[in-house]
């Protein structure tokens, strides 16, 4: 939610701006409801010196104990408590969410007095040690209801990580079935989530579409269209 001054405010920009650049589909059909055709959607690049998949893809291997990862700030809007009851049903897998934020006492002081083994919260990374950890890891999870631009995603994909949300946002960075699967409700979140624990073919499929799908999102291809957007509309205007 924000203030009607600060809803006025950002009105007056959008609507005196000769053009809008979304960085997500969604954000682009609910401006072009609000403020009309002066909208283009364009991603955000990712840095493939950071994030890129490993030569080797492993993610094929049977392995009796996963580790699924999340990034994010650890605050009430990405649902850090979905996390932490996902890491209770599968005790078996390591789940890890790298990141800081006003929650993360809160969950550190949880795992200790309910002793849970399986669970972690080590804090921020720089996104070269992000990068690392991805390539190390086997699945992706993000639990917010609500995003923007998760462009962490875009990142674990670059890295081979098959991908789990929530559909509320319209994720581009997931094609269902594709490179992950999407969930609307908690049930069908950790039903999606076990498919992808027990099924190590279909993490490898995934893994290597999340690659393929994240080719186009490298920095010196993005910036190529940015740059040619906005000659276009510097000359149309």
């Amino acid at each position: 939610k924000v203030s009607i001054y600060q809803k006025h405010i950002i009105n007056y920009f959008y609507k005196s701006s000769n053009h809008i650049i979304a960085v997500s589909p969604l954000l682009e059909k609910i401006g072009r409801k609000i403020y009309g055709e002066k909208l283009t959607f364009l991603p955000l690049g990712i840095n493939k010196k950071d994030f890129y998949p490993n030569l080797f893809l492993q993610k094929s291997v049977k392995k009796t104990k996963l580790k699924i990862i999340c990034a994010a700030k650890i605050i009430k809007r990405k649902n850090p408590s979905i996390f932490f009851e996902l890491a209770t049903l599968h005790p078996n897998h390591d789940f890890i969410w790298y990141g800081d934020g006003n929650l993360r006492e809160k969950y550190l002081d949880l795992i200790d007095e309910k002793n849970i083994k399986n669970l972690f919260f080590p804090g921020n990374l720089s996104p070269t040690e992000l990068g690392i950890e991805f390539r190390s890891c086997d699945i992706f999870i993000l639990p917010s209801f609500a995003e923007g631009l998760p462009k962490v995603t875009q990142e674990a994909a670059a890295c081979g990580l098959p991908i789990l949300l929530f559909g509320y946002y319209e994720p581009f960075s997931v094609i269902e079935n594709y490179n992950g699967l999407l969930a609307w409700n908690f049930e069908e979140f950790n039903l999606k989530l076990k498919k992808l624990i027990e099924d190590p073919d279909l993490r490898k499929n995934m893994s290597r579409n999340s690659i393929t799908l994240s080719q186009k999102w490298h920095w010196d291809q993005v910036t190529e269209k940015w740059f040619n957007k906005i000659e276009e509309v510097i000359q149309k205007d």
